[in-house]
């Protein structure tokens, strides 16, 4: 949840920047909200299966890219 909040935070900071900054950051919330889902009813890791999770790490690394895209931008 604090890391949709972040992400809520840098779409609104990057209004006016150019379409494709502007949709690495939509990607960017795309990956976090898909992770939230994954990872929202479950009480520990291990409620979790291997696959989610292998697929979750790649979420990650996906919206860390985005991220710093976005950041050698500004």
């Amino acid at each position: 949840q604090q890391l949709q909040g972040s992400c809520l935070t840098l779409i609104s900071s990057v209004q006016g920047l150019p379409a494709g900054v502007m949709a690495k950051v939509q990607h960017l919330r795309h990956a976090v909200e898909d992770l939230h889902a994954s990872f929202s009813t479950a009480h520990s890791f291990h409620d979790i299966s291997a696959t989610i999770l292998a697929q979750s790490r790649e979420r990650v690394s996906k919206a860390r890219k985005a991220v710093d895209e976005v950041l050698d931008y500004v």
